[in-house]
């Protein structure tokens, strides 16, 4: 790996985004063993794992020394559409405020891949420029550590180390390899999340991704069913809602076709029928008789 060169400024307040997946613990890792003080923050969307919670919680403050502070960006509800969200959230949440599920509630409506992603612009973004408004509100200058590494795309490899602004962003872990990451992770003792070691996860974020790929679907479907039934709850309380706001009958759905039909709509596919043609073979007739073959299948075993 080739060693960072760029020293944030006396006046600055680093801020770790923390996400409970590899690369990010890593660099909250690496910031702790340069000495340089920070703030580690989890934007939470209220629609992660239980797995990463508790990673997030439990493991990550004891690992990087300092505490995990929470930063959420909620909308504000109609009464009656909060009550919605808080009953929901103490049914199917375990009480955990979701800001997804209140984004949902509130817009009536999931977001979408192609013509409405916005649930990271209301989920992160929203909560990154809060953090940074607060810091230079207080005189200070903010720089956010993003564990990119140039090897993960083309697209990352193009970026600078730091891009500098009102609020600076600062990648230091930009030449490093995976192999780094694992690395620095034996160094620490610090393990890595558990959703690395299920088949077919390769990624720490929502718990699914309105993005995610068929395996993640599957996996999410065998290893917490839960969460499937928590979907399907959420689709049947929207429906009146977007019907409500649309004045049309189309049932709303978490996944929606990522390219239009014939008739150029994007139809919207109930849970229950992406579970079912998640157990598919390519091409989705087949069924996949070697489901329940159990591995890591990500080569994270040995970090």
């Amino acid at each position: 790996m080739k060693p960072t060169t760029w020293v944030p400024s006396p006046n600055a307040t680093v801020v770790l985004a923390c996400s409970g997946g590899k690369d990010s613990t890593a660099a909250g890792l690496w910031l702790r063993e340069q000495g340089i003080k920070f703030r580690a923050v989890f934007y939470d969307t209220g629609w992660e794992s239980d797995e990463t919670y508790r990673y997030v919680e439990a493991v990550l403050p004891e690992a990087f020394g300092v505490d995990v502070e929470h930063c959420r960006n909620l909308p504000k509800m109609k009464p009656e559409r909060l009550a919605m969200a808080e009953a929901f959230e103490a049914q199917w949440m375990t009480g955990r405020v979701s800001p997804m599920v209140r984004w949902v509630i509130h817009k009536a409506m999931f977001p979408s891949t192609v013509s409405r992603r916005w649930c990271t612009s209301e989920l992160k973004v929203a909560s990154s420029k809060r953090v940074a408004a607060d810091i230079i509100d207080a005189g200070g200058v903010p720089v956010f550590v993003v564990g990119v590494r140039a090897d993960e795309s083309e697209k990352r490899a193009k970026l600078p180390e730091v891009t500098l602004g009102d609020a600076i962003e600062w990648r230091p872990l930009l030449s490093w390899t995976r192999a780094d990451v694992y690395a620095i992770h034996r160094r620490a003792d610090v393990p890595l999340n558990p959703l690395y070691e299920m088949r077919d996860i390769q990624r720490v974020g929502c718990w699914p991704c309105i993005g995610c790929r068929k395996g993640e679907i599957r996996e999410i479907a065998r290893r917490d069913p839960h969460r499937i039934d928590t979907i399907r709850a959420l689709e049947a309380l929207v429906a009146p809602l977007a019907a409500e706001r649309t004045g049309e009958g189309n049932a709303p759905a978490f996944f929606q076709a990522r390219r239009e039909n014939e008739a150029g709509e994007r139809p919207c596919t109930p849970i229950d029928e992406m579970v079912e043609w998640s157990q598919t073979l390519h091409g989705g007739e087949e069924r996949d008789n070697q489901l329940s073959m159990l591995g890591c299948m990500s080569g994270l075993c040995d970090a």
